[in-house]
Parts: structure tokens; C-alpha cells; sequence
């Protein structure tokens, strides 16, 4: 059974690296235990895809809206992919 790997960094809208965010798999292909990452100082983090296909990736932060993004891995991918997620400032007028 080959495993993919799922590398990102995740940003702010300025490009600055968020550090402490939460990065899991919300929905994909199969079962699978709950999968989840915080980024580093430098915003980057790595998630392991246990089968090929479509995944959805929720990213969320503190001061920050949460963001979904889609992203696919399998034998086309060679070992996995790389995203780069932004996420926008929480409005707080709302």
C-alpha cells in the first residue's frame, strides 16, 4: 500500500508563514483515523494521504476564516503534492 505525502505552507494574505495552524483532511476517498498537522514557525507542514485521490484540506487559525482547499495525489503525483494555502484575517465587524 503506497502512502502519499500532502506538503504546504500556509500564509496570510500579505504572504507572511502562519505559525500554529491547524491543517486535517475533512473529506477523501475511504475511512481513514483522524489526520491532522500544525504548521512551524515557517507556516510549512506534511500530512501522509493514506490511499490515492481527492482530498479536502481544512486549514484554520487563530484570527483567521477557516479555509478548505482541494487537493488530489496518486501515481500521477509521484510521491504526493505541495499546496499553498491562504488564509484571510477573521473580520471582526460581522
Amino acid at each position: 500500500m503506497t502512502a502519499y505525502i500532502v506538503r504546504g505552507v500556509v500564509v496570510d494574505q500579505t504572504g507572511q508563514a502562519v505559525d500554529e495552524a491547524a491543517v486535517s483532511f475533512v473529506d477523501g476517498p475511504g475511512s481513514w483515523p483522524d489526520i491532522a498537522a500544525m504548521t512551524g514557525d515557517d507556516g510549512r507542514f506534511a500530512l501522509t494521504a493514506p490511499i490515492a485521490g481527492q482530498y479536502r484540506l481544512g486549514v484554520r487559525a487563530d484570527g483567521y476564516d477557516l479555509v478548505e482547499v482541494a487537493v488530489a495525489v496518486g501515481p500521477e503525483t509521484g510521491d504526493g503534492a505541495t499546496v499553498t494555502v491562504t488564509l484571510p484575517a477573521t473580520d471582526t465587524d460581522r
